[in-house]
């Protein structure tokens, strides 16, 4: 078994009281970097794991959108080493053989390493069932802290990891691995059954569609300025701000963009994108000065319409669920219910 190189990140306590974690077949496990030809195997691994609608050609995309190409890794074992796995891994799919790599080894984990911003980076990692609760999970972990500490040197930086609905084992290893719960954020939905009711006016405000040529420095610096009060929030460039909301992407939709004005302050701004009869509402955000007057719910309503009339009848959005603005107590009431949730862990990276 070759043994991955620890980070260079200090122990949490936690783990430094923690008993050794014990590997099965221990000997046998490798990881090693991921390539693309894993990624058949990978795919595989986190159907069974439940996300039965990740699919092959979803994996390529991200792979290059991320460019994971030295920022993935396979935890690796003899095809005959589990059998166990390999029964798992190929209920999925009737009649197929257990996926391994070009080796004839059962990939029993995969991790990989997003770079979000600069100095922020969200590991995240798999384990086969019957391999957790065995150290792989830490080991893949490890394997990308210590690149994410070898990028930031000198800087320093913070690691984001998001877990998804409830997940003990993986609240656990993070807490051991000297992750903090910052917050947890709310999927929610609205069906549009029918047309949306028009916004209500808000006294001095005129909100138009979004002009990028015109718009974009004072919409990027009111929004940054709006969501200063959401948990967690880390400062964006204008780069990452406009890649995050897919303005630079094939996704973007200045029609389904909107800015509130009064006079020449933007008081708010709401964004949203759609794929196919399903809309996402990616940012709605006030300024201080212009909060309590229904400014935030009137940009809502208002986004609400456009989707309905580009044939959107599903809306999803994501928010904290202790938000400091109440804003997920603004979504109930305009209808949205909670649909799923995913917590926020942080750990910080020290300038080396």
């Amino acid at each position: 078994m070759s043994s991955p190189e620890p980070s260079s990140l200090p122990p949490s306590p936690e783990q430094a009281s923690a008993p050794p974690p014990t590997a099965p077949a221990e000997s046998a496990v490798e990881i090693r970097p991921a390539a693309l030809a894993d990624l058949e195997a990978v795919v595989a691994l986190r159907q069974a794991l439940g996300e039965t609608k990740f699919s092959l050609a979803e994996a390529q995309s991200l792979w290059q959108a991320w460019n994971l190409d030295g920022a993935s890794w396979v935890a690796v074992a003899p095809a005959g080493a589990i059998p166990a796995l390999a029964t798992e891994l190929a209920a999925p799919q009737a009649n197929q053989p257990a996926p391994t790599d070009a080796g004839g080894e059962i990939i029993v984990g995969y991790a990989e390493l997003v770079a979000r911003a600069p100095g922020v980076f969200t590991p995240q990692a798999w384990v086969a069932a019957p391999s957790q609760r065995h150290g792989i999970g830490a080991a893949l972990l490890r394997q990308a802290e210590a690149l994410a500490l070898a990028r930031v040197v000198g800087r320093g930086g913070v690691l984001l990891a998001q877990i998804v609905g409830p997940n003990e084992a993986a609240w656990s290893l993070l807490n051991r691995c000297g992750y903090t719960l910052t917050s947890t954020f709310q999927t929610m939905r609205l069906n549009l059954a029918e047309a949306p009711a028009a916004p209500a006016e808000i006294d001095g405000i005129i909100v138009r569609a979004y002009d990028p040529a015109q718009d974009e420095q004072n919409v990027y610096a009111a929004d940054e300025e709006a969501f200063q009060d959401e948990r967690g929030k880390t400062p964006r460039t204008l780069e990452v701000w406009r890649h995050r909301l897919g303005a630079d992407s094939d996704r973007f939709d200045p029609a389904l963009w909107f800015v509130a004005w009064e006079g020449a302050q933007v008081a708010g701004a709401a964004m949203a994108e759609q794929r196919g009869e399903v809309g996402e509402i990616m940012h709605v955000g006030v300024r201080r000065p212009w909060r309590r007057r229904g400014l935030g719910q009137a940009l809502t309503q208002r986004l609400l319409g456009a989707l309905y009339a580009k044939g959107a009848r599903l809306v999803t959005l994501n928010v904290d669920g202790e938000s400091l603005t109440k804003a997920n107590q603004l979504y109930e009431r305009m209808g949205f219910t909670i649909a799923d949730f995913y917590r926020n862990y942080t750990r910080e990276l020290p300038a080396l």
